[in-house]
């Protein structure tokens, strides 16, 4: 059972290279810090130096959703 939900696999998987539904390196995307997989999404959409301003800002934020 993946760790992390399909939206971000498939976005990882992408970033690695794969097709979207290459499941080959799901067990070792699971193995990625919540960090990193938020890096490689963000690089994927072309958002490049910003995961640790984006981090901070949701953690201060303190979304109700």
């Amino acid at each position: 059972m993946p760790k992390y939900s399909e939206k971000l696999m498939t976005r990882n998987r992408m970033f690695l290279g794969l097709d979207s539904d290459d499941t080959s390196l799901d067990d070792e995307i699971n193995l990625l810090t919540p960090k990193l997989l938020l890096d490689n999404c963000l690089k994927w959409e072309g958002i490049i130096g910003y995961t640790d301003l984006i981090i901070s800002l949701v953690t201060e934020l303190d979304f109700d959703v």
